[in-house]
């Protein structure tokens, strides 16, 4: 009786380690599969994993905008849900020498604006879901980066600033749903200004629609380097008319 036991706790142990194995290999394959993916999307802007949609949907919320809204637009608590890109091997690489900082000299919304001295280009900032300030080495990795907001297909996002010095250019980011990339809606302001002066985008959401990013970079052909934000906002409508 004794020995029926043994080796029906034997079978189970053998049984558990087994099914536990492949588990394992099954989670390493898709983590493969989609760094594979992200791997091609930067060669050739497409991703091939099968069923990438449901990739996105465990990374990324269905609307976020349903319970949320662009937090910290005034930089009144500093840098709390904007990050910057601290990329490696040539892509999305910025220097450690850019700063952000936060100054009560230059304002729209009181007390404070963000001013960004960006020492080599281009220089990249984003809005970010989470509080704490911290470097994005991907960010167009939607399984990594906090920077993709959900957004359903059809509504109208409208995203607006205020700028002063160097010229930034503006860009509404579009994940689409089979998992590309691409820009939906871009303000390139090519010329420097001593007062603040707003930026205005709104942009209707394809069917493919899956997440937006919010970025603002001083790119090389733009002039200046010293930039100031203050008072960024995105709001989201219906889209109908």
């Amino acid at each position: 009786m004794r020995n029926k036991y043994f080796r029906l706790l034997f079978i189970a142990v053998v049984l558990f380690v087994i099914f536990g194995y492949f588990k394992l290999e099954a989670e390493k394959n898709r983590k493969k599969g989609l760094s594979k993916g992200i791997v091609e999307f930067y060669k050739t802007g497409k991703i091939s994993i099968p069923d990438i949609s449901a990739y996105i949907d465990a990374y990324v919320e269905e609307d976020y905008f349903s319970e949320n809204i662009l937090q910290n637009g005034d930089f009144s608590n500093g840098l709390s849900h904007w990050a910057i890109e601290r990329g490696q091997k040539n892509i999305f690489k910025t220097s450690a020498k850019n700063q952000f900082l936060i100054t009560d000299k230059e304002y729209v919304s009181t007390p404070y604006s963000l001013k960004i001295i960006a020492e080599e280009l281009p220089c990249r900032l984003y809005y970010s879901k989470d509080k704490d300030v911290r470097p994005l080495a991907c960010p167009h990795d939607f399984t990594q980066s906090s920077i993709w907001m959900g957004i359903r297909s059809g509504t109208v996002i409208e995203a607006s600033l205020y700028y002063k010095g160097a010229g930034p250019t503006v860009y509404i980011c579009l994940l689409q749903s089979e998992g590309q990339v691409k820009n939906l809606d871009m303000r390139m302001i090519n010329e420097t200004s001593a007062v603040w002066k707003k930026i205005e985008i709104s942009k209707l959401i394809p069917q493919n629609g899956r997440a937006v990013a919010l970025e603002i970079t001083v790119n090389k052909n733009q002039p200046g380097r010293v930039l100031f934000l203050d008072d960024i906002k995105i709001k989201i409508s219906s889209g109908e008319n």
